[in-house]
């Protein structure tokens, strides 16, 4: 009974924190990785590792973590470095998975920036928006925003649409990375 109130009261405090794992917890000691409400589908952002005395729980998306602990209960040494070392785990497989997808998404975006067209210098946007090309490319009436680190390397697009909405392919590195300066003021 002990060890049901604990997985049940994990379970709360991690819904408290707004991390609702669909699947059942597990009490094993293992980094678990699930599907938080609100991110893109396909992502599991989500983890925890439960012990039934003791979990952490948390989001690598925002980086938030949390420990949940049960009343009266004392965590060995031996919990607390194993806990810590399949979190250290998890954080570094999620790091290889994130650059994984960096590159994937680098590979696609480079094929799409060189078989993409100069901007016409009358696109409808440029025009709105009073300004230059600026070196960027269009496939079709989309225009094509070059995300760049400080080396050259094409990274990731940011596409605008014919309707101004602007998207940046899905999974691939934005932050810090470069645009042309000035473009869009």
């Amino acid at each position: 009974m002990h060890a049901a109130n604990n997985m049940q009261n994990f379970e709360e405090a991690m819904r408290f924190q707004g991390l609702v794992c669909k699947e059942p917890i597990l009490a094993d000691g293992k980094v678990h990785r699930f599907h938080v409400a609100g991110d893109k589908p396909g992502k599991n952002n989500g983890w925890y590792v439960f012990y039934g005395e003791v979990g952490v729980y948390g989001s690598w998306r925002t980086g938030e973590k949390f420990t949940w602990y049960s009343k009266g209960s004392r965590v060995s040494d031996q919990i607390r470095e194993h806990l810590k070392a399949q979190i250290d785990k998890a954080r570094s497989d999620y790091k290889v998975d994130r650059y994984k997808d960096h590159i994937t998404v680098a590979e696609l975006s480079q094929r799409k920036w060189f078989s993409a067209s100069p901007v016409n210098p009358q696109h409808p946007y440029l025009t709105t928006k009073h300004v230059g090309t600026h070196n960027l490319r269009q496939i079709k009436n989309h225009l094509l925003v070059p995300l760049m680190d400080f080396h050259g390397m094409l990274w990731n697009l940011q596409t605008i649409y014919a309707n101004g909405e602007k998207r940046f392919e899905s999974g691939g590195r934005v932050s810090v990375c470069i645009a042309p300066s000035d473009w869009t003021q």
